[in-house]
């Protein structure tokens, strides 16, 4: 890279040297704008990781290694996201469920068991309690308007023998 500067003063003879000296003024270009996103990217990632941002973090993470194909740096962040991860969104988790916002809970739940952790025991928990207070939402649905079926049966009832009372009788076969 620190050769790729010297190319300035050189004056290229021919066709050739001008494009050899275009390639070389570009590949300096491009190192350095490398160099400078890696820096970048170095002092990203602890801030995305801090922020518990881990899907991005990972995503720098990745890019660094790109840039920088040989570099160990960050491998035990990278190593310690899956578990970061899983404890922040089941942290999140209980928070929608005790908001009493169970879809977005469910929704997380889901999201682990499928990309996470299919047999984590806390979040079939939260599952469990999600299905057990739906199960008792929809029973006590059901019973309410079993109830209303009732009441209105009830209030049905004296209307019906007042009309049942006022009716002549039919007249009964002989035979």
């Amino acid at each position: 890279l620190s050769l790729a500067g010297r190319v300035h003063g050189f004056e290229a003879a021919g066709s050739s040297g001008r494009r050899l000296q275009k390639e070389t003024q570009d590949l300096g270009a491009q190192a350095e704008r490398n160099l400078a996103r890696r820096a970048e990217l170095h002092e990203q990632i602890p801030l995305e990781m801090r922020a518990e941002n881990f899907e991005r973090a990972l995503s720098f993470i990745r890019e660094v290694r790109t840039l920088d194909p040989d570099n160990q740096a960050f491998a035990e962040e990278e190593r310690r996201i899956p578990e970061l991860t899983l404890a922040r969104d089941l942290k999140r988790a209980r928070r929608a469920l005790a908001a009493g916002d169970r879809e977005t809970a469910a929704r997380i739940c889901d999201n682990i068991l499928l990309r996470l952790a299919p047999d984590n025991p806390d979040c079939l928990r939260l599952r469990r309690r999600i299905a057990l207070h739906r199960a008792v939402v929809r029973a006590g649905g059901t019973l309410a308007a079993a109830l209303g079926i009732f009441l209105l049966y009830l209030l049905s009832l004296p209307p019906v023998a007042r009309g049942a009372r006022g009716m002549p009788r039919a007249p009964r076969a002989t035979g």
